[in-house]
């Protein structure tokens, strides 16, 4: 009886070659390296949307400040105060205006014809009895040459009958769109550089 041969373990066919792990592990590593840039990248990015938000919200800011600045600057050099000849609208005499007004004549509205307007109101010169009373919210349309035609919501605060076929009414502007608010934003900034020399 003839003794077994020693047992020896099969041998792969293709057998790994000793450089095979290695370069696993290092792509493995490139792999991990690349999904946190890839993480960090987006992070970045959302974390910029944030911002671009905010700064266009504080630009949207920026602008109506500049505006009103306009409308003092204009009003001081013209009558070293700001305007003030739209009656009170508040208890005790208090003017509750938020905005500086500047004149206008080339500005017309559904009511009439606007005599001066800001970011927040305007006042307008109505033939006959106005057609809403104080208190009352109506859609209210405004044309003009520089800002075209477009529409707002507003409010009658006042009226004051100056003549028999005259009245003269204080409007606040209720809700602006964007297409308001850009609107009031270039009647007024126009009115404002024509009176302090800005615009021939």
């Amino acid at each position: 009886m003839h003794p077994e041969p020693p047992h020896h373990p099969a041998e792969s066919a293709f057998p790994e070659p000793p450089w095979a792990r290695p370069e696993q592990a290092q792509a493995e590593g490139e792999l991990r390296a690349i999904e946190a840039q890839v993480a960090a990248t987006r992070a970045e990015v959302e974390a910029a949307a944030q911002v671009l938000g905010e700064l266009q919200r504080r630009l949207q800011a920026l602008e109506a400040q500049e505006v009103d600045a306009r409308t003092r600057a204009a009003h001081v050099v013209e009558h070293g105060v700001a305007s003030s000849d739209m009656p009170s609208t508040a208890p005790g005499g208090i003017d509750r205006r938020r905005h500086g007004r500047v004149k206008v004549t080339d500005v017309l509205c559904s009511m009439g014809k606007v005599l001066d307007v800001s970011a927040s109101g305007c006042k307008v010169e109505t033939k006959g009895k106005p057609p809403f009373s104080p208190g009352e919210v109506f859609s209210m349309w405004i044309s003009s040459t520089a800002a075209g035609s477009f529409t707002l919501s507003a409010r009658i605060v006042w009226v004051k009958k100056v003549s028999m076929f005259k009245h003269l009414c204080g409007v606040c502007f209720e809700e602006l769109d964007a297409e308001a608010r850009t609107g009031l934003m270039t009647i007024v900034a126009t009115a404002a550089g024509r009176e302090i020399g800005w615009e021939s």
